[in-house]
């Protein structure tokens, strides 16, 4: 399954079963690192034996030249303790516990500077080693 976008096109062929958080969504602008793109994206799933949604994210490459190809995924979430372990939340119909939302990004030095929305009341900017983030992916599989 592909979508089709003018000259380009985007794949679905890959897997990462390992990630069990949801669905792949929307993030963060794509810098080329090295000699690939690195992005950050954000997921959400009921986690077993709870009623809520949690909202998660993680990293991933892909190739730097078209067909653009996804090349390794984050092997788990990237969780600060802060941004999980506070007051929920604070919805009318409540069915989200926890919401973290990485919107963009840029590189300062080995650092990588990411901002990131946070029960859709805060902005947060964490700090990231690149190297430290390139070494936790798992390369995706292709069928």
């Amino acid at each position: 399954q592909s979508a089709h976008f003018g000259k380009f096109s985007l794949s679905r062929e890959w897997k990462a079963p390992w990630w069990v958080w949801g669905e792949f969504r929307g993030g963060t602008n794509a810098i080329l690192v090295g000699d690939v793109y690195l992005a950050f994206f954000h997921s959400s799933t009921q986690l077993p034996g709870h009623f809520m949604k949690t909202y998660f994210f993680g990293v991933y490459t892909f190739t730097a030249e078209p067909p653009f190809r996804v090349l390794s995924v984050s092997q788990v979430p990237i969780m600060d303790r802060r941004l999980y372990s506070k007051k929920w939340a604070e919805f009318e119909n409540r069915r989200i516990d926890y919401v973290t939302f990485p919107s963009s990004y840029f590189l300062e030095g080995d650092k990588i500077m990411l901002s990131l929305g946070h029960q859709d009341r805060q902005g947060w900017i964490l700090t990231l080693q690149v190297d430290a983030v390139l070494a936790s992916l798992n390369p995706v599989q292709y069928e």
